[in-house]
């Protein structure tokens, strides 16, 4: 069939040439909306997966602490350093719960270390039960190490 045939069968037939001409307009616009719906869908998506990378990264940088002064004893300077820097921003990225949990009770518990480990130098503290106050708080941070999962695991979860 050349291009002279088809062009005399669709002057035969001008009811389907308007017909095919009306629906062209709004076939393209229900294809741009299909396509902008899934541009929509992928781009949540990868917010989620950015929004979860960062959240992973801050809750690695809790646990992480928590294991080294669990397992150290003291809180060193780089760990410190460390951890202020990767935590800060944390309202943001999780809730205020979180961020008060992490300012207050994982921080809270390194510095009351840090003063214990201080006064343990002091031989006049010792007697005083610095020793099983120290004690007390590296059993809080050995119990925070294995209960930051529960509390930051509301978060932690890619939903599709």
């Amino acid at each position: 069939m050349n291009l002279q045939c088809f062009e005399k069968y669709l002057s035969s037939y001008p009811e389907v040439v308007d017909f095919v001409a009306a629906l062209a307009t709004p076939s393209i616009a229900f294809m741009a909306l299909v396509f902008a719906a899934l541009q929509w869908h992928t781009n949540r998506n990868r917010l989620r997966h950015e929004l979860f990378d960062r959240r992973y990264k801050q809750y690695e940088t809790v646990k992480d602490f928590l294991g080294n002064i669990g397992s150290l004893g003291k809180m060193t300077p780089e760990a410190e350093v460390a951890f202020l820097q990767a935590t800060k921003g944390m309202r943001f990225t999780y809730s205020k719960q979180i961020a008060e949990y992490v300012d207050k009770k994982v921080w809270g518990l390194a510095v009351n270390l840090t003063l214990y480990n201080q006064e343990l130098e002091d031989s006049g503290k010792i007697e005083q039960g610095v020793a099983k106050q120290r004690a007390a708080i590296m059993k809080e941070i050995l119990y925070e190490l294995s209960n930051s999962e529960k509390v930051f695991s509301k978060y932690l979860q890619l939903r599709h």
